[in-house]
């Protein structure tokens, strides 16, 4: 079985890199900080939460007072990034005791590599869209549908009866970049709401700046919107359109100022949904000073993207453990245990939980096939991935199709219809042990995704 393993950054490696980083960073806000030197000469990347986003322009002035360039601002929930080559840049920063910074930590625990010529921050202008209900006209069946048993499973062909989906709702694809010019996609690519996040966190709207050599993205957005064209393969959702919000680099690493700028991008450009089929905090643990400010920006991000009605959706990840243990506890993922988050998990063809799929009770929401999905690939090809990854975009086009069928319904009615019309599947058949009923276990959460009971609901 070949298993799409999500995305991850440098941090995979910090419970054996814990020493070095720890002696190399230091971290403002946090009780027991000690203040001690940082040994650094490359250019490094910092995130700075002003203590509200009223204070955003005042732990700014702080930033760059103790050595810092800001390179990106987001006064709308009081995060800021800031690059500096300075020794000891949190240590200047916390000397000037500004009231306005509630924590700051290194984003990354090693240098910085990116290139950026530091101007004034990007604004984010809001695109000004009406979503209507009309769906957009959709073509001949694709010659490869046949082979996508999971639009069978889903039942998102017999959705497709009731709504193909709108062209006036947008995902957002947050992953390693999308092949707008794949003949599936092309017609179903916003190039006006897609991003390149991996330059510091600031917004690159540069034509083409969106794509990656990695198909993880590419195969992401065709099972979401692979247009229904008489070529391919078809998505879940084939009359809407996907936008690439680009957040891993091309040496295959993401980090938190990126998904800070897609989760900010999402919520500024007013997409209808999000799909993060990519989990780059590994061992990230609260307890430990490198970690918290960097979690509380992102954290920060998701919930302003929520506030501006996207609903957002993230694979659980491949580890095959349950991970129910992060709820609470210091160590998590900021994406995993959001609540403004729809957490999916994989199944196989019999609704038995995938060897490969985490889960957990409170982790996840729902289950979607995610065996040997078929879809797009960068050049114009096609490949089958197994991964929560692939079952995530399958909610996420479904979310897709009840948003333009019902434009105005809140995220909460959309996830709460959502959770409501799965399929019950039975605990005894799901293969590990799972705790809870068929409607609320710590395997499936409640239950399998059925698109078409799903959209006719709403």
């Amino acid at each position: 079985m070949s298993v799409s393993f999500r995305h991850a950054g440098s941090f995979r490696a910090l419970a054996t890199a814990l020493a070095t980083i720890m002696a190399s960073a230091c971290v403002l806000g946090l009780p027991g900080s000690t203040g001690q030197a940082e040994a650094a000469s490359a250019p490094r990347s910092y995130l700075v939460n002003a203590r509200t986003p009223g204070q955003t322009k005042a732990a700014q002035a702080a930033a760059v007072k103790a050595g810092g360039q800001v390179v990106q601002s987001w006064p709308q929930i009081g995060v800021i990034v800031v690059r500096s080559t300075r020794p000891g840049y949190l240590n200047r920063l916390k000397a000037q005791r500004s009231r306005a910074v509630l924590s700051a930590g290194d984003a990354r625990g090693i240098s910085a590599t990116e290139r950026v010529t530091v101007g004034k921050p990007v604004t984010v202008s809001a695109p000004g869209r009406r979503v209507t209900a009309t769906a957009t006209r959709v073509g001949k069946t694709d010659p490869m549908a046949r082979q996508q048993s999971h639009l069978t499973v889903d039942r998102a062909t017999k959705a497709h009866a009731v709504t193909p989906g709108s062209s006036h709702v947008v995902v957002g694809v947050i992953d390693t970049g999308v092949d707008d010019r794949h003949p599936d996609l092309a017609r179903n690519f916003s190039r006006a709401d897609s991003v390149d996040c991996t330059n510091f966190g600031r917004p690159n709207t540069a034509a083409g700046a969106w794509r990656g050599k990695d198909s993880h993205g590419t195969h992401v957005a065709g099972t979401i919107a692979a247009a229904r064209n008489g070529y391919g393969v078809t998505g879940v959702a084939p009359g809407v359109r996907v936008a690439s919000l680009k957040v891993v680099n091309s040496i295959g690493e993401s980090y938190p100022e990126y998904i800070v700028c897609a989760y900010m991008w999402a919520g500024a450009r007013q997409l209808a949904v999000t799909n993060a089929s990519l989990n780059m905090f590994d061992l990230w643990c609260g307890d430990l000073q490198i970690a918290s400010p960097a979690m509380t920006s992102v954290r920060r991000a998701i919930d302003y993207a929520a506030g501006r009605r996207v609903v957002n959706v993230s694979s659980t990840g491949n580890s095959g453990a349950d991970i129910s243990w992060q709820r609470g506890e210091s160590c998590q993922d900021p994406i995993s245990v959001s609540r403004n988050v729809v957490h999916v998990t994989s199944v196989n063809a019999k609704g038995g939980l995938s060897e490969f799929a985490s889960h957990g009770r409170s982790m996840t929401d729902i289950a979607a096939p995610g065996e040997q999905i078929l879809s797009d690939a960068v050049g114009r090809r096609f490949e089958r991935r197994s991964g929560t990854s692939q079952a995530a975009p399958q909610v996420a086009g479904t979310l897709a199709l009840m948003k333009s069928r019902r434009p105005a319904a809140s995220n909460a009615t959309l996830v709460k219809t959502l959770k409501r019309t799965t399929k019950a599947v039975p605990v005894r058949t799901i293969g590990r042990e799972c705790r809870g009923t068929v409607r609320s276990n710590s395997c499936t959460g409640f239950g399998q995704l059925d698109s078409f009971a799903a959209v006719k609901a709403i």
